[in-house]
C-alpha cells in the first residue's frame, strides 16, 4: 500500500478517510462480520434471519404433545384425533453493539513530526477497534445474557481513585456460566455492582487466570485494576463485575449460556432459578433488575419439563444426575470432577432423542481443547470416534491425533461433529441441534460516519481529534430447546 505522507495544513479527515478506504477494501468481510466462534458456526450450521425492521423478531412454537394411539376393541369409540398443537408466541429484539476508534491530535503531530505518515496511526487505531469488538461479541455469545462477567470472591481494602488493586474472582460454568477470569481481558473498563447499586469502576490492567483441577473446583483467578471512579471503593465479596455500560442494559445478546441452561439467570438475586413453570425456561433473556420483569412465555402446562434443555452435573462418585430444579441447579454437588467413557455421552444422546418429539438431531457437540482431547484418549475401542480416514489408519489415529479426529460416532453410525472453541469453558460438553437455533441480523457491522467516509471530527474533544464510530445489529435465537444439553463436571485431557 502506497504510504500517504502530509504535512501540516493539509486536510487531515480527508487524508484518513483515503488510507482508511485502502486498508477496508482489504479486509472488507472482517469489518463488516468481525470474528465470532459460535456465530460463525451458527452462520454456517443454523438458519440466519436477516430482519428488515429493527422490531421484535417473532415466531411461533409448538408446546404440547398429541399421541391418540389407544388399544382397540368391538364397537369401542375411537379416540380423539384431531391434531390438538397449542402454540405459544416468542419474540426476540436485535441488540446492538457500538464501538469506535478515536486518532487523537497528539498521535497526529507525533508522525507529522516523524516520517510524515498517518498510515500506521490509522492500521493500529482500525485493528484495535476490531479486536475489542470481537472479544464483545465473543462474550455476549457465549455469556448469560447479562453482561456480567465475573463475582469478586473475597473483600479487598478501600482503593483511591488513581490506585490500584488485585482483585480475586470466584464465579464459575456452574453458578455464573463462566469461569473466574475467563472473559476478563487487559484494557477493559469494568463496573462494580452491590445490590443493583454501582460501588466503583476500573480500567483493566492485567488478568491471572487459574483452572479447576479434578481436586477442587474453588479455584480463583485474579485481575488488576485502576480505580477510575469518582471516589475510592472497597471491592467486596459477591460484587458483581460487569462490561462498563452492560448493566441494566436491554441490548445485549442473548447468549449460548442462557439458551442451554434450563432455568434463568435472576438478575435480583444473582444465580440460576426457575422463573415459575414456564414452558420455554431458556429461550430468550430477561429484562434487567427484577425477577417480576423477566420476559418469558405465559403459557404453563404439564409439558414445562420436557420443552427445556436438559442439564446433568456429576456428584463425588461420578453419578450423572439429570439437574431438574432450581435448588439443585444452583448447588454445586461436590468438589471433585468425574471421570467418564463414550458411554455417558451415548447415554445423555439417546434420552433426549427418545424424549424428544423434535426431528431434529443433535448436530454439534461444543468443548474446549481440553475435553476434545479427552474424549479422543477415551476412544479406546474406535468405535466412539470418527476420523474420517480409512479404518486401519483411523485405529492408529485415535487418541493421537488432535487435528483429525472430527466427531463422536453414535450407536446407529451417524456421527455428531465437535467442534472446539476457547471460550468454552473446560469440564463441560454441551450438546446442540443447530437446527432449532437461529441468528438475527439487520444488514452488516458499519462505520457510522455522516459524511460518507468513515473518520469525522470528535463530537467531545474538538476538530483536533477524529473518531471512526461503528455499530452493529444481531442476537441469538432458540426456537425450542429440548435437543440441546449440557453436561458438567467431567475431567479433562489434564486431569
Amino acid at each position: 500500500m502506497a504510504q500517504n505522507n502530509v504535512t501540516v495544513g493539509i486536510d487531515n479527515q480527508t487524508v484518513l478517510n483515503t488510507i482508511t478506504k485502502d486498508y477496508l477494501a482489504e479486509r472488507r468481510v472482517e469489518f463488516e462480520r468481525p470474528a465470532n466462534d459460535l456465530i460463525d458456526i451458527l452462520m454456517e450450521k443454523a438458519e440466519t434471519i436477516e430482519c428488515n425492521t429493527l422490531g421484535d423478531y417473532e415466531t411461533m412454537i409448538e408446546d404440547s404433545y398429541n399421541f391418540s394411539a389407544t388399544p382397540g376393541g368391538e364397537n369401542k369409540i375411537l379416540p380423539d384425533g384431531k391434531n390438538k398443537v397449542d402454540a405459544a408466541k416468542i419474540a426476540l429484539s436485535l441488540t446492538q453493539t457500538y464501538a469506535n476508534a478515536e486518532i487523537t491530535r497528539h498521535s497526529l503531530i507525533f508522525r507529522q513530526q516523524s516520517d510524515g505518515s498517518y498510515v500506521d496511526v490509522v492500521h493500529k487505531a482500525l485493528s484495535d477497534l476490531i479486536f475489542g469488538v470481537e472479544w464483545y461479541r465473543s462474550v455476549m455469545a457465549f455469556g448469560n445474557g447479562t453482561g456480567q462477567i465475573a463475582t469478586v470472591g473475597t473483600t479487598g481494602s478501600s482503593v483511591s481513585v488513581g490506585s490500584s488493586a488485585t482483585v480475586s474472582c470466584n464465579n464459575t460454568y456452574i453458578d455464573l456460566g463462566i469461569d473466574n477470569t475467563q472473559f476478563m481481558r487487559v484494557g477493559i473498563n469494568v463496573e462494580f455492582y452491590r445490590s443493583g447499586s454501582l460501588v466503583g469502576t476500573g480500567l483493566v490492567t492485567a488478568v491471572h487466570p487459574t483452572y479447576r483441577r479434578a481436586s477442587d473446583n474453588s479455584q480463583t483467578g485474579t485481575f488488576t485494576f485502576v480505580n477510575n471512579y469518582t471516589s475510592s471503593f472497597t471491592p467486596t465479596k459477591n460484587d458483581q463485575v460487569f462490561i462498563a455500560g452492560a448493566y441494566g442494559s436491554t441490548e445485549i445478546m442473548q447468549g449460548l449460556r442462557t439458551i442451554i441452561n434450563p432455568a434463568i439467570y435472576n438478575t435480583t438475586t444473582w444465580g440460576w432459578v426457575a422463573d415459575g413453570n414456564d414452558v420455554f425456561e431458556g429461550l430468550y433473556q430477561g429484562k434487567k433488575g427484577s425477577a417480576t420483569t423477566i420476559a418469558r412465555s405465559n403459557t404453563t402446562n404439564p409439558y414445562a419439563e420436557i420443552f427445556r434443555s436438559k442439564l446433568w452435573r456429576t456428584d463425588d462418585n461420578g453419578k450423572l444426575d439429570l439437574v431438574s430444579d432450581a435448588t439443585s441447579h444452583a448447588a454445586q454437588t461436590g468438589n471433585s470432577l468425574s471421570d467418564w467413557d463414550m458411554g455417558t455421552l451415548r447415554d445423555v444422546i439417546a434420552e433426549m432423542d427418545y424424549n424428544s418429539k423434535n426431528s431434529g438431531q443433535i448436530n454439534g457437540l461444543l468443548m474446549d481443547q481440553f475435553m476434545a482431547e479427552k474424549a479422543f484418549k477415551i476412544a479406546e475401542d474406535k468405535i466412539g470416534i470418527y476420523s474420517g480416514l480409512p479404518e486401519a489408519e483411523a485405529q492408529s489415529k485415535v487418541g493421537k491425533d488432535l487435528l483429525r479426529a472430527t466427531g463422536i460416532r453414535k450407536t446407529d453410525g451417524t456421527v455428531i461433529p465437535i467442534i472446539t472453541t476457547k471460550w468454552m469453558p473446560s469440564n463441560e460438553i454441551i450438546g446442540v441441534c443447530f437446527d432449532d437455533l437461529f441468528f438475527l441480523k439487520h444488514g452488516n457491522y458499519e462505520f457510522l460516519s455522516r459524511n460518507g467516509g468513515v473518520w469525522e471530527p470528535s463530537f467531545v474533544n474538538g476538530r483536533d481529534n477524529f473518531q471512526a464510530p461503528y455499530m452493529g445489529f444481531e442476537n441469538i435465537g432458540a426456537r425450542r430447546c429440548d435437543k440441546c444439553f449440557s453436561i458438567q463436571g467431567l475431567k479433562d485431557s489434564r486431569d
